[in-house]
């Protein structure tokens, strides 16, 4: 009981101790604050909103699918390799990877060259797996691109 007297004591003579021009300070840091959060806000919106009509200009829907779009070619260029890779091995091998590792104790190739190879392989056959994974999300995701909520811009444009 006492305890929390002394407790209220301190806090209100933390609070009588602010003086008026502390107050002041901290509303003006406040409004800064606020300002500088709308001014980036604004700038975030305008340059979205650039974007997505270069992106229309560009002959894409809106900027989702800009950006889809550019993601699914870079996981098509990815997994082409990977597939080259497994179609290498296959071709040398005669087999695909899971014959690879039934027979792996009959092929008459040094240990480390099979050993070397079956890592390669199955890494190969995990990053194509994975990317062809993302591919079809991303076909997914572009076919579906209209149900995407739209921005709304109206108001920014009215304020500046």
């Amino acid at each position: 009981m006492i305890f929390e007297f002394f407790q209220i004591q301190i806090t209100l003579l933390l609070v009588l101790s602010v003086t008026k021009s502390d107050l002041i300070q901290g509303k003006i840091l406040i409004y800064s604050f606020l300002e500088l959060r709308k001014d980036l806000l604004f700038l975030y919106m305008v340059l979205d909103k650039f974007l997505e009509q270069n992106a229309v200009q560009l002959g894409f829907r809106n900027l989702f699918d800009f950006v889809l779009q550019q993601q699914l070619k870079m996981y098509q260029e990815k997994y082409t390799p990977y597939a080259q890779t497994i179609q290498q091995f296959e071709q040398k091998y005669q087999m695909n990877y899971e014959q690879f590792l039934s027979g792996f104790s009959s092929i008459e190739l040094s240990i480390f060259e099979k050993e070397d190879d079956g890592m390669n392989w199955e890494i190969a056959i995990h990053q194509a797996e994975f990317c062809q994974a993302q591919i079809q999300e991303l076909q997914h995701a572009i076919q579906n691109i209209d149900e995407i909520p739209r921005r709304d811009y109206s108001l920014f444009d009215s304020k500046r």
